[in-house]
């Protein structure tokens, strides 16, 4: 599994949706490379209230790629509120070239299967058949691994990292450990005690 971040944006907006409901706006000690004090007490206070009061979190953006097997691809895809992904196509691409050990979650895959799937690729790039592509899919293992850009909000990344942080899968704890380094990662990560 890889993860890497490209871009994170919207820390400005997201203290000015902060300050919005009590128009304290004179109160803003933030600028686009730091969150000043007062404005990380006020968002602390609301992200630890959480649900509707740390709304304004919705607003900051991450975008990353990841590279995951297709068994985690499945349970990410419960995320959909605050989350946005394209991904590379296996329906384009999969025929491209014959897949390797690399291609698969820590080269975990039989090597018959990968000789199968190779000679099936082969099958399908002398005869072009539809038919050959969409068995050549269906066979692919779950450990097949497929990189996708997301865009996720900051609440959205937070909700994963609540309900996935103790999870059995190690991609999982993989994923909630990266999300440790974003900046400002105490927004997605902090919860009141008790």
């Amino acid at each position: 599994m890889k993860i890497e971040l490209l871009d994170v944006q919207g820390f400005i907006p997201a203290i000015l949706s902060a300050r919005s409901a009590m128009k304290s706006y004179d109160r803003m000690d933030s600028d686009q490379k730091k969150i000043g004090y007062k404005d990380e007490i006020l968002l602390r206070n609301l992200v630890k209230s959480g649900g509707p009061h740390c709304k304004c979190i919705r607003q900051i953006i991450a975008w990353f790629s990841v590279e995951a097997p297709r068994f985690w691809w499945q349970e990410f895809d419960t995320y959909r509120i605050g989350v946005e992904k394209g991904s590379e196509s296996t329906m384009h691409k999969i025929h491209s070239r014959p897949l390797t050990l690399e291609d698969f979650d820590e080269g975990d895959v039989d090597i018959e299967i990968l000789m199968d799937l190779n000679k099936r690729i082969e099958e399908y790039k002398k005869n072009r058949n539809i038919d050959l592509l969409v068995e050549l899919k269906r066979r692919l293992p779950e450990g097949f691994l497929q990189k996708r850009f997301i865009k996720a909000s900051y609440q959205a990344l937070r909700g994963m990292y609540c309900w996935r942080k103790n999870h059995r899968l190690p991609h999982w704890k993989r994923f909630c450990k990266w999300l440790e380094c974003l900046p400002n990662s105490w927004i997605i990560t902090e919860y009141r005690n008790g």
